[in-house]
This record gives structure tokens, sequence and C-alpha cells, in this order.
């Protein structure tokens, strides 16, 4: 499972400075070999999306 300190971190950047996918990859560039700064971020912003949805779809379902 994906690190929730790394999807806070992308979240507190992304509140502060509306980037786009390669300059958020580049933040966390120590972090996976192999892959572009732009699939990075690409990646990054999926997961966050994911989770909102998630979030969303559950809250819904609750009656709230």
């Amino acid at each position: 499972m994906i690190s929730l300190e790394i999807i806070d971190s992308a979240l507190k950047i992304l509140s502060r400075h509306p980037l786009c996918d390669y300059c958020l990859g580049r933040q966390f560039a120590s972090l996976g070999y192999g892959i572009s700064n732009r699939e990075r971020g690409i990646a990054l912003k999926t997961i966050i999306f994911m989770s909102a949805h998630k979030l969303i779809k559950e809250n819904i379902e609750e009656g709230l």
C-alpha cells in the first residue's frame, strides 16, 4: 500500500502550488526508479483522485 505520508505531502504541495505532472513528480524524484517525473506526477494525482472519489462515494452511501 502506498505510504500515506507521500499522499499527504503531495496534497500539501498541490494545495499551495498548482503544479503540472512533471513538477509534482520532480518533488518525489528520489522515489521510484525507472519512471519519469511526469509519470510519477500522474500516478500521484491519480491516487489522490481515487482517494477523494472513495471518500465522496462513502459519504453519499451513508447519506451524509
